[in-house]
């Protein structure tokens, strides 16, 4: 018996009773059940009679001539429309043999035979034949049918196969008719979570695939999700560029790490990438600033990736989605700097990104080159995106012109409706506010990436009424070349660009460049953060002296100082000024002597209204005790003057005041120690670290700090202008 013949026969009975009037009866898994002599396939019977007890096998459905004949009203959609006597088989199989068998051809089937089983041709045939129409009910699947298809959807090799047979079985008489049945069909065989990764192994654009368009839209989400997952592979390297420590990867089925603390060989690496990729000959290779890190350190090293491949650099997605924000560096866990831990990071940061850059990645898929010469081409395209829209606070919320320190600088750029006012004409050429057609102009004589960022960017931010300048540009994207470039393509701007304006700001260390005449034309004047302003203005306006020119100046004063101090003095034109001076630090060779202006009154004003705290994410928190408490310490203490010229005492002296002080921070606490000169920053640092304290990174702040917390320790020392940088890097990782 051929397997078409098990294809037809879902259900096995036994005729149970029978007529000589052409009918009879069987029994069968839902009980007894009518047949008739017409529908009998197989070799031809001329009469009922004679056959009780016999075996057959039948397929049930909308039988066409009692739909047609309205016989059976109430059955005619479940009924047997073809039936078969087993007497040709010797001897007769039982009903397990029978469906054990029918199993076997089923999944012995190639695609076409599976194919021609679902299109249930014979099916339309006798509906067309017997009453001119479409079937008006569904053949009846049995549970055999219903385990083959699962078996065979979890045994596709591809995604390709995989939607030919979704869409074969979605449209098959067999399980629906209608388009709410064939969404629900294809709902209820679509099981991703039961199949191989290697599944959506995809080689092609999904709308390429025959089937895919059956695919209801939730399911298409989901399948191009999956399609994602299975082609990526998510990679970082531990490495100082001549030596790969670490090779780590995230993909579909799991995370792996390969390492060497004397570095990975070439079979090493070779096998590690080849682990990775699970097989796979075009995969998605992920990595943040794997264009300018990763790829170019394995190819150094001889490790190329499939030819087929696209790449994904979830850093050059992030600021594409997020120019604004201050960092973009991947923050990954307590495990962070571990290979596979920043590899499954990467690969849960593309995820989301896939998501929100949805609409953009039907025609471009992901891989980030075809994604910038799409946005490229027309940069609107990123207006589409949801939950992307660029800062706004600032509107409405300032009136006059506001003044801002530059170590604010973050909370101020990429602002809707805010132009920066650049005072000072070395400034404004050194920083100028970019103009897309100009921008459009570089990168198409470069031809490079990050000239093609730079343009997509701008162009999307005015369209938004967002100003950029040079400066709000990340060190990652922009090196001295390209920064040049754009520099002299904004050289001979006489005006800067015209956005609609809600708030005009004016950097601090830009507008006291200005002589304080020119500055008090400008008044009124609004200043945001009037201690830092004040400072700034202290820095840009004070005179640093050397010690023989402090001593003809104010003959006499400088005698017998070894102590930090800030004298009154008066220049000779007998104006009250401060003469600031400050012992030398380690390893400086000299003190300092700075004479600081007189803070203006428009400025003193606003110093009198300040709050204790301004609002803000982060506040710190000083502790302090008077001397003489020294009950409270747990270890004893030096008491040691800041101004000591025992500066390797006073470093120590500042690490017993750590010992006490780091038993009251919290577990979500760092204490941040600031010191006025970078060479004590940098040996306070190192004997923290050598106490097992604190942890050194080479890096920025906020890797610094990401040690720090992963190594699960609670301080660090810092030079004084590092300090804000730390504390945006705190508001980053929630500290």
């Amino acid at each position: 018996m051929n397997s078409s013949f098990y294809q037809k026969y879902p259900f096995y009975g036994t005729i149970s009773r029978c007529t000589d009037n052409g009918y009879g009866f069987l029994d069968g898994p839902n009980g007894e059940e009518f047949i008739h002599l017409r529908d009998h396939s197989g070799r031809k019977l001329q009469s009922m009679l004679d056959l009780e007890g016999k075996p057959c096998v039948f397929v049930v459905g909308g039988h066409p001539f009692q739909h047609k004949k309205q016989k059976l009203k109430d059955k005619w959609w479940n009924a047997i429309i073809e039936w078969r006597l087993l007497d040709d088989i010797s001897p007769p199989p039982t009903a397990e043999e029978y469906n054990e068998e029918r199993k076997n051809k089923l999944l012995a089937q190639d695609t076409d035979q599976l194919l021609e089983l679902l299109s249930a041709d014979w099916y339309l045939q006798k509906w067309k034949s017997a009453s001119n129409s479409l079937p008006r009910a569904t053949l009846k699947a049995d549970t055999v049918l219903n385990k083959v298809l699962t078996i065979r959807l979890k045994q596709s090799d591809g995604v390709e196969n995989l939607l030919l047979l979704l869409s074969a079985i979605s449209n098959s008489p067999w399980y629906a008719l209608t388009a709410e049945a064939r969404e629900a069909t294809y709902k209820k065989f679509f099981s991703p979570a039961d199949w191989s990764p290697k599944v959506f192994v995809s080689t092609a654009p999904l709308n390429s695939y025959k089937g895919f368009g059956d695919a209801p839209s939730q399911i298409a989400t989901e399948i191009f999700k999956n399609i994602a997952r299975a082609n990526t592979v998510a990679i970082d390297l531990e490495s100082n560029k001549k030596t790969i420590w670490e090779f780590g990867w995230k993909n579909a089925a799991g995370t792996g790490r390969k390492s060497n603390r004397d570095g990975l060989d070439s079979k090493e690496l070779i096998k590690a990438v080849e682990d990775s990729l699970f097989g796979n000959t075009s995969p998605c290779i992920v990595g943040h600033n794997l264009l300018e890190w990763d790829e170019p350190i394995l190819k150094e090293h001889g490790i190329s990736f499939p030819e087929a491949s696209t790449r994904w650099d979830t850093l050059i997605a992030s600021w594409i989605l997020e120019p604004w924000i201050s960092s973009h560096a991947l923050v990954g866990g307590e495990r962070a700097h571990q290979a596979d831990a920043d590899a499954e990071a990467c690969y849960k940061l593309f995820e989301t990104q896939s998501s929100r850059f949805g609409p953009c990645l039907e025609t471009s898929g992901h891989d980030i080159h075809s994604l910038i010469d799409e946005l490229f081409a027309d940069p609107t395209k990123l207006a589409i995106l949801e939950d992307r829209k660029y800062p706004s606070g600032l509107m409405g919320s300032l009136e006059a012109p506001t003044v801002y320190p530059a170590c604010r600088e973050k909370e101020f750029s990429w602002q809707t409706g805010c132009h920066l006012e650049i005072v000072a004409a070395e400034n404004k050429l050194e920083d100028p506010i970019l103009i897309h057609d100009r921008c459009r102009f570089v990168a198409e004589e470069q031809d490079t990436i990050q000239a093609k960022l730079i343009y997509i960017i701008v162009s999307d931010a005015f369209d938004s009424d967002v100003e950029v300048r040079l400066s709000y540009l990340p060190l990652w994207l922009v090196n001295d070349n390209l920064r040049a470039l754009l520099k002299d393509a904004h050289k001979d701007l006489k005006d800067d660009p015209v956005i609609q304006t809600t708030v005009t700001l004016l950097c601090a260390e830009d507008l006291f460049k200005l002589s304080d005449e020119d500055i008090t034309l400008r008044q009124p004047l609004n200043v945001v953060y009037p201690q830092d302003v004040a400072a700034t203005w202290q820095r840009c306006k004070s005179k640093v002296l050397t010690e023989t020119e402090a001593r003809d100046t104010f003959e006499g004063v400088t005698k017998g100082l070894n102590k930090r101090c800030l004298l009154s003095v008066k220049d000779n034109q007998d104006v009250p000024q401060w003469l600031l001076y400050e012992p030398p630090g380690l390893n400086s060779p000299t003190s300092s002597w700075s004479l600081l202006p007189a803070v203006p009154d428009w400025l003193q004003k606003r110093l009198k209204d300040l709050q204790e705290f301004e609002d803000s994410e982060i506040l710190p928190h000083v502790p302090h005790w008077r001397d003489g408490e020294a009950e409270q310490l747990d270890t004893e203490h030096l008491f040691v003057s800041p101004d000591t010229a025992n500066r390797p005492l006073y470093l120590l002296d500042i690490v017993h005041s750590v010992l006490n002080l780091e038993d009251m921070c919290s577990e979500k606490e760092v204490l941040l120690i600031g010191l006025r000169w970078p060479g004590e920053a940098k040996q306070l640092q190192r004997n923290l670290v050598q106490l097992g304290l604190s942890s050194d990174h080479s890096g920025a702040p906020n890797r610094k700090l990401e040690r720090v917390v992963q190594n699960k320790q609670r301080v660090l020392a810092c030079h004084l202008d590092e300090i804000s940088k730390f504390a945006e890097a705190a508001i980053r990782f929630k500290i």
